[in-house]
C-alpha cells in the first residue's frame, strides 16, 4: 500500500492522508481527478459505484470503497492481490469509524460528524493506525495475509454451497409443485367423470318417473276397457 487517503465525497475535503517519503508526486494529482469525478457524480441519480479500481501508470493501480459519504482509497501495485486490497480498505473503514465515533464530544454518530467537519485532515492522527494496517497488509505472503485469503475463499465456498442447496431446494419445490399439478388434473378428470354420471342418473330418475306415470295411466285404461 503506497497511499491512503480518506476523502468526504460530496466536497473532496480530505479527512486523513498516509504518504510515502515522495510525498505522493504526480499520484497526489490523479488522487484529486478521482476524487473530484466522485463528488460531481455525488449529486446524480443512480449516484456512483462503492468499490472499484482505477489503473494507473507504471503498472500502478488506484482502488476505493465508498461507505456513508466517506472515501477509501489507495494506490498500490496492480498485481497485489485484489481481495487483499479491498480487504485492506474494508479493515481500514471499520476502524476510521471507531476512531471518528470515538473521537466525538459529545456523543454523535459517525454520518454526522463527517458532515459537520469544517477543516481538511480533521482526522490526521488516524494516520498511526493507518501505518500499522499497512504493515499488517503489505506483505502479501505473510501469514495472517495468507489466512485472511483462505479465511475468504473458505466464506465464498460456503456462500456457493449454500447457493447450490437452495436451487436443489428450489428443484425439490418445482417437482412437488408439478407433482401436485398433475394430481390435481387427475383430480378433476374424475370429478368431472362423476359429474357427468350424476346427470345422467338425474335425467334418467326424471324419465323413469314420467315412464311409471305412463304405464300406470296405461294399465288403468286397459283395466277399464277390459271390464268394460
Amino acid at each position: 500500500m503506497e497511499l491512503i487517503f480518506i476523502a468526504r465525497t460530496r466536497d473532496s475535503m480530505m479527512l486523513c492522508a498516509s504518504l510515502d517519503k515522495r510525498g505522493g508526486g504526480p499520484y497526489t494529482r490523479q488522487v484529486t481527478e478521482i476524487l473530484r469525478e466522485l463528488q460531481n457524480n455525488h449529486h446524480m441519480q443512480g449516484g456512483r459505484p462503492t468499490k472499484c479500481c482505477i489503473k494507473s501508470d507504471n503498472d500502478m493501480s488506484f482502488s476505493y470503497v465508498i461507505d456513508e459519504g466517506v472515501c477509501y482509497i489507495t494506490l498500490t501495485n496492480s498485481k497485489f492481490p485484489k481481495r487483499l486490497i479491498f480487504g485492506f480498505l474494508e479493515d481500514l473503514r471499520v476502524s476510521f469509524r471507531g476512531f471518528v465515533e470515538s473521537k466525538a464530544n459529545p456523543p454523535s454518530t459517525f454520518s454526522n460528524e463527517i458532515q459537520n467537519v469544517s477543516h481538511a485532515y480533521a482526522f490526521i492522527t488516524f494516520d498511526q493506525t493507518i501505518q500499522k494496517k499497512k504493515r499488517e497488509y503489505s506483505n502479501q505472503d505473510s501469514s495472517d495475509n495468507m489466512r485472511r485469503l483462505k479465511s475468504e475463499l473458505t466464506d465464498i465456498t460456503n456462500i456457493m454451497s449454500q447457493n447450490i442447496d437452495d436451487i436443489l431446494k428450489r428443484g425439490e419445490n418445482l417437482e412437488d409443485l408439478g407433482h401436485r399439478s398433475r394430481t390435481l388434473k387427475n383430480s378433476s378428470k374424475v370429478f368431472e367423470k362423476q359429474a357427468k354420471w350424476l346427470r345422467m342418473c338425474k335425467e334418467i330418475q326424471q324419465y323413469a318417473i314420467v315412464g311409471c306415470v305412463l304405464l300406470f295411466i296405461v294399465i288403468v285404461l286397459y283395466w277399464r276397457l277390459v271390464g268394460f
